[in-house]
């Protein structure tokens, strides 16, 4: 498209800038045609315009581009309408005698000026990124530098590293003779020098075997040195080869190995021999001590740590029964029984007292062995209970049948004056209250009949799971109350019936409240102010239902899991009703006790 390019281009009839025309220094827009075409333009430095040639100028407005642009009035009352105005917007309005040759060569310098600055910003701003690229290259080129530096000294290192860890290899085993305890020590020091991952020693006759286990179960890269009747395995996580550095130092460490394995083999049957004995004297789950003539301890198994000490050298009633002299009824070499009595317990133990035989003094030396049979006491205690519930059943079970009959009468006799009575009558209210407490006697009595019934009489029955468990959780409120026990449930959600005795389901129930009970009167001998909580969920997946009952009356130790009464018989109750039952401690305080019964015995 053709552009006319000028310094200045003239829209307006002014004498003073006829020279400035007939010079060729500015091009006369009124006198030429160039803007008649669509296909002409005009690019100029500055446009004067008057405000007489304004509206046809503003007709090839589109054609025209300038940088700077006056509007000259021949009068001052002359003016220009803002739709004019704003297509040309002017850098700055004059009179027809303010415009002058000079400030049109002062606008020039100025607009060349800032081309000027123009071109030296972009000037600057190329040589700016090409400092910026420059120092970048530096950067990269230092930065491979200390790259280069860095691997290599990385590379020194390691080979420091190496042979320290093979000095430290090296002093360990010379000091070691025990396999454990070498392959610990290998697994500790070699990795950090070598791209060994695992170290493994193992007897010769069992190599091939391991050999096989280790590629089924984890593939990985090994390597297997030889010494005296061992094989030693270097081991790493992938499956790529040992580098000659590694298998070096494996090679290495194999020879020092070699002298301390033969020397291991000797010691090993007489380590063997100490382990059955320290087994022997560790296995047994109640205490078993070594004392002197003084009562003094020597040795104990673990079964006796569990006891607090509180002296340098203690001595065994202090410990055991923290007694000030010795027990009542103790002789060295004889069987007795002590009795011990706290403010809250009664304990009950076995004592075994033996002479360590093969020892120079035959008198001085004695291993006891403690035997606690709280439990087997309790539980004769308890079977004793057990026949005196025996014949309350009895008593319960003639006293319901006594009141059942007269209690009857008592409730139809009720229920016939409420209906020969008005509904407003006054003594609607009594007969109410009167009914509902006759029909909590009938509920009494209904509880005693099925608690005084036997076992083998009791027929099952379809009944409500959620009836089952609002019914014990009624008859143990009072106990509830009375420990301060809260019990948390939401029995709503459950909609489904079983098919069991009533009254061995619900003895079951209550002997896990009980259970709960005397866990928490266990706990509260060290914190008396603790609250028992009780929580009661249900819960169901595609083949059974279960019932799980928590309490905060943990931790249990082995001996409580094992020999609890109540966890027995529960067991024992539940299993033959066709129950599961499990216990489980979900954290350090709470123990929890589910009930699960399978899907196809529901009704």
């Amino acid at each position: 498209m053709p552009t006319l390019e000028c310094r200045v281009a003239v829209a307006s009839p002014n004498h003073t800038l006829d020279g400035l025309i007939q010079n060729g220094f500015a091009y006369s827009l009124l006198e030429s045609p160039y803007l008649k075409s669509v296909d002409h333009k005009v690019s100029t430095d500055i446009l004067i315009v008057g405000e007489k040639q304004l509206p046809d100028l503003a007709k090839v407005r589109s054609q025209i581009n300038f940088n700077y642009c006056y509007l000259v009035f021949e009068n001052e009352q002359a003016q220009v309408s803002a739709d004019l105005y704003n297509q040309f917007k002017p850098d700055q309005v004059l009179n027809k005698n303010e415009l002058t040759e000079k400030l049109v060569f002062t606008q020039l310098e100025n607009l060349d000026l800032q081309r000027q600055n123009e071109a030296k910003r972009r000037l600057t701003s190329e040589l700016i990124d090409q400092d910026q690229q420059i120092k970048a290259s530096l950067r990269q080129q230092i930065f491979q530098d200390q790259q280069e530096l860095i691997d290599r000294r990385q590379k020194i290192l390691e080979v420091n590293n190496r042979i320290e860890s093979l000095r430290k290899i090296l002093f360990s085993l010379s000091e070691e003779n025990d396999v454990t305890r070498i392959e610990t020590l290998l697994n500790e020091l070699l990795p950090q020098a070598t791209a060994a991952t695992w170290i493994k020693i193992i007897p010769d006759y069992l190599a091939e075997n391991f050999e096989k286990d280790l590629q089924t179960q984890l593939p990985s890269f090994f390597v297997k040195k030889q010494c005296s009747k061992y094989y030693i395995y270097f081991m790493k996580g992938n499956n790529r080869p040992f580098r000659s550095s590694d298998n070096e130092m494996f090679q290495k460490v194999s020879d020092a190995l070699h002298f301390n394995l033969a020397k291991a083999e000797s010691l090993s049957e007489q380590q063997h021999l100490e382990k059955i004995v320290s087994t022997a004297f560790n296995s047994t789950a109640y205490p078993l001590l070594v004392v002197n003539k003084d009562y003094r301890i020597l040795e104990s198994n673990k079964a006796f740590h569990r006891y607090p000490v509180k002296s340098e050298n203690p001595k065994c009633y202090e410990v055991m029964f923290n007694r000030e002299s010795p027990c009542v009824g103790c002789k060295f070499g004889t069987n007795f029984q002590v009795q011990t009595q706290t403010e809250t317990t009664t304990t009950f133990h076995n004592v075994q007292s033996q002479r360590l035989a093969g020892h120079e003094d035959r008198n001085s030396h004695w291993v006891h062995f403690y035997v606690d049979i709280t439990e087997e006491k309790m539980l004769e205690q308890r079977l004793s209970q057990t026949a005196k519930m025996k014949e309350l059943g009895l008593i319960s079970s003639s006293i319901a049948h006594e009141l059942n009959n007269p209690l009857g009468g008592i409730i139809s006799y009720i229920q016939i004056l409420q209906m020969e009575l008005n509904k407003e009558h006054p003594l609607q209210g009594e007969l109410k209250d009167m009914n509902m407490a006759a029909q909590r006697m009938k509920q009494i009595i209904e509880n005693l009949l099925i608690f005084s019934r036997r076992p083998y009489t009791q027929e099952k029955e379809n009944i409500l799971f959620k009836d089952l468990l609002l019914e014990s959780l009624k008859m143990n409120e009072l106990a509830f109350k009375i420990e301060n026990i809260k019990v948390v449930q939401n029995l709503d959600q459950i909609t489904d019936s079983i098919t069991v005795s009533r009254s061995n389901f619900r003895d079951s129930l209550n002997l896990i409240f009980n259970f709960f009970i005397e866990g928490l009167r266990r706990v509260r001998l060290q914190k008396n102010t603790q609250t028992g909580l009780i929580e009661v969920k249900f819960s169901q997946d595609q083949i059974n239902f279960h019932l799980d009952l928590q309490s905060n009356i943990g931790p249990l130790n082995d001996e409580q899991k094992n020999k609890n009464i109540y966890f027995l018989v529960i067991h024992k109750s539940l299993i033959d009703q066709g129950f599961q039952v499990e216990l489980t401690e979900p954290n350090a305080s709470w123990v929890a006790m589910r009930m699960t019964l399978p899907k196809a015995s529901r009704s």
